[in-house]
């Protein structure tokens, strides 16, 4: 049987890093810590991802 460990600090899923990139660059007016192309291309696959499930038809990038 498999046994479960449970932990009792939370998961750091990278979210207070990219907040503090993300108000460091704007007060010190610096560059963005996320490329805006990457942006782009990660909101693209999601909405052909959700385009994909609702038409269940696959989609290419």
């Amino acid at each position: 049987m498999r046994q479960v460990i449970q932990s009792t600090k939370p998961q750091d899923k990278g979210f207070k890093g990219a907040l503090k990139g993300f108000v460091g660059a704007v007060t010190a007016g610096g560059a963005a810590p996320i490329d805006e192309v990457e942006l782009i291309e990660t909101r693209r696959a999601t909405v052909m991802v959700m385009e994909s499930l609702r038409g269940g038809e696959r989609m290419d990038l």
